[in-house]
């Protein structure tokens, strides 16, 4: 995993924090909680995503803590913003991982986060640990999706039909990026093998050199890629063609894993 310590200039190895929070005494307990991790430090806490693009090149901050406001009236949609402010984020400073704390379990929306480039997303109702391991996995490249949110995607989620295979990412050939898609949805690589009567060597072949191209390290972050980039689909698209599939074999395990990390 990538760590940006190097560059931060937070000292004592401190990962760097920047709180984007409309709610102020929300921000506070947040920041409070935060700076009492010995390993932690909030260094600068804004209530406006506005007012943190201007800051993150000089903050240089590992992770970002985006809490969305309440909506001002009924007809606004705050969640439907949220991806937007993301991109805003990560294009101002690329380098830092946005959490994104949302106070409804939506898959829709949540898809929508990771596909702007937000690295995890924790609910409101999480306990205070889960933030602490959020940050921790966020900070060390991973990814990060609340227990109940992957409990939701499994439910929902189910493979989607390989069909013409396109490059996601830019950099993999056509076969490593077969092999990753089989990958995410769960398949061990002796069923990856038989379903491109390939050898079980150049499977491992294939699956290690495109995870090294797009830097993921673990299979859970394969599957958060899939998910970013539309591998993966809602159940309904594919129920008829699919019985008895309720998702992919890997987020079930993610349950017991605690994280995608």
């Amino acid at each position: 995993m990538v760590s940006l310590t190097s560059s931060s200039p937070v000292p004592n190895s401190k990962h760097p924090i920047l709180i984007i929070c409309e709610q102020r005494l929300v921000g506070e307990g947040v920041k409070l909680l935060v700076n009492a991790q010995p390993d932690m430090e909030v260094v600068r806490e804004v209530q406006q995503y506005s007012e943190a693009i201007p800051l993150l090149q000089a903050c240089q901050p590992e992770v970002v803590i985006f809490v969305p406001g309440e909506p001002r009236c009924s007809q606004t949609d705050v969640s439907a913003q949220i991806p937007e402010i993301v991109s805003r984020l990560k294009n101002a400073y690329a380098k830092a991982k946005v959490l994104v704390l949302a106070a409804a379990r939506d898959v829709g929306s949540v898809r929508q986060f990771l596909k702007a480039g937000a690295s995890g997303c924790l609910l409101t109702s999480a306990p205070t640990q889960a933030l602490f391991q959020a940050i921790r996995t966020l900070a060390g490249g991973g990814v990060y999706l609340d227990d109940d949110l992957i409990d939701t995607f499994v439910s929902l989620l189910a493979p989607r039909p390989i069909g013409h295979l396109r490059n996601a990412g830019g950099e993999l050939t056509a076969r490593e990026e077969e092999v990753l898609r089989f990958v995410a949805r769960g398949l061990q690589t002796r069923e990856i093998a038989a379903r491109l009567k390939i050898g079980i060597k150049t499977v491992d072949t294939h699956r290690a050199r495109a995870m090294r191209r797009l830097n993921l390290h673990r299979r859970a972050e394969v599957v958060a890629y899939g998910v970013r980039h539309g591998w993966l689909t809602d159940a309904g698209e594919d129920a008829d063609n699919l019985p008895g599939r309720s998702g992919p074999k890997e987020l079930r395990s993610l349950k017991q894993a605690g994280a995608l990390m």
